[in-house]
This record gives structure tokens, C-alpha cells and sequence, in this order.
């Protein structure tokens, strides 16, 4: 089982909890500004992310824009520390394949939802900002989990080297894509 969630104005529901004996559990959805705001509040080192006031990107329950790497490293640090998990629970990035399994499962589907196209029920894109968490239900992965296909870049804990440069891998697709592609 999960570790219980916070009570009453406790910290937010964690981005992500990994069990390394077990395996891993993951949020229903991306972090909102109004919990990164909690960690920027409690955090004297915490930076804002690069559009925390831009008009349109700073509503909630509308998913945090434009985090780095560390910056969400250091949300999920935070986060941890704040749900007082003890030591067999930590709040961590997905890695790659967990972010996979997460959205796809184990049944072959190209896309969260599924075999179908993507549309505008079942994914945010094409737009010129994000959309609330969870606004397209019809685009739920096979394990629960919204938003994982558009609105927003989800950062993972792996690399990969494109054209000779190591990157830290994203996944999801974000708001301003034309198409979303498996």
C-alpha cells in the first residue's frame, strides 16, 4: 500500500513516491502552481520557474510551466521532507520506464487513452497555454493518470545523448504541440 496522503492543510500529495522493493506509485497528476507555490513558500533557496508571474501560466489548478530540472528536483526533496515519509518511502522523478509504464501500461497502446487518435477530450495541445490538471478525463493512462500526453514537459531521471550532447529526459508533450505523437 501507498503511504497514507496528507491530512487537512498538510503538504500536497507527492509528485512522485517510488518503493524500490515493490515498485513505484505515481500522482494523478502533474504538480499545480498552488503546491509548487507551498514549496517556494517553505524553501528559502527555491527559485521561481521561468514563467512563474507570466499572464495565463500562473493560475491553478493549472500545472507548473516552465521548471528545471533542478527545480524540480528539489520539489520533490521538499516534498518528502514535508510528508515526513521515513526511510523506506522517497519522493522522486520517474525514471524513464516508470514514466512509461505509468502512461502506456503493458498492453501496447500508442497513447495514454489508447489506440485512438489523440483530440482535444483526450489531450491538451495545440493551445497557447496550459489547461487546468485533469481537464481532459477522456485521456486517463490505463493506470489512472491524467496529463500525461500534452499540457506539460514531465521531467525524468534519465539522460540520453542526442547529436553528441547528454540531455535529461522529458516526456508528455506539452501545450504548444501541433500533433501528439506515440
Amino acid at each position: 500500500d501507498p503511504p497514507p496522503g496528507p491530512r487537512g492543510g498538510g503538504p500536497p500529495r507527492p509528485a512522485w513516491l517510488v518503493d524500490p522493493s515493490t515498485g513505484f506509485f505515481i500522482a494523478t497528476f502533474p504538480v499545480t502552481n498552488k503546491q509548487f507555490a507551498r514549496y517556494l513558500e517553505d524553501e528559502e533557496d527555491a527559485r521561481e520557474p521561468a514563467c512563474w508571474t507570466r499572464r495565463g501560466f500562473d493560475r491553478n489548478p493549472q500545472p507548473v510551466v516552465g521548471l528545471s530540472y533542478a527545480e524540480a528536483v528539489g520539489f520533490c526533496r521538499w516534498l518528502g521532507r514535508a510528508m515526513r515519509l521515513g526511510r523506506r518511502w522517497r519522493v522522486a522523478l520517474p525514471t524513464g520506464q516508470q514514466w512509461a509504464k505509468a502512461a502506456y501500461g503493458d498492453d501496447g497502446r500508442p497513447f495514454p487513452w489508447g489506440h485512438e487518435e489523440p483530440t482535444k477530450e483526450a489531450a491538451v495541445f495545440h493551445r497557447q497555454g496550459p489547461a487546468s490538471v485533469g481537464s481532459c478525463p477522456a485521456g486517463a493512462s490505463a493506470s489512472g493518470c491524467l496529463d500525461m500526453a500534452g499540457n506539460v514537459w514531465e521531467w525524468c531521471q534519465d539522460t540520453r545523448t542526442r547529436s553528441g550532447n547528454r540531455q535529461r529526459m522529458v516526456r508528455g508533450g506539452g501545450f504548444t504541440n501541433r500533433t501528439i505523437v506515440p
